[in-house]
């Protein structure tokens, strides 16, 4: 089973980002949290941890989609 993580922020000048992580092809782990102020995507792999923090009041969406891989 994997997860894809894609969320949305908006970058210094207004402009939104869109990004994504995924353990699809090398295993690992992948989640968000979010507390009263920021919003964190990460992934956990044989690569090391990753994470991208940024201010809550900067987020457009966060989804997460979850498969089977079949």
């Amino acid at each position: 089973m994997h997860t894809t993580i894609t969320y949305c922020y908006t970058d210094g000048k207004g402009n939104e980002q869109v990004n994504y992580v995924s353990n699809e092809r090398g295993g690992g782990q992948v989640g968000y949290d979010i507390d009263e102020f920021t919003a964190r995507v990460w992934i956990n792999n044989e690569n090391g941890k990753e994470t991208t923090v940024f201010p809550l009041s900067r987020l457009v969406f966060i989804r997460a989609v979850v498969g089977t891989g079949e």
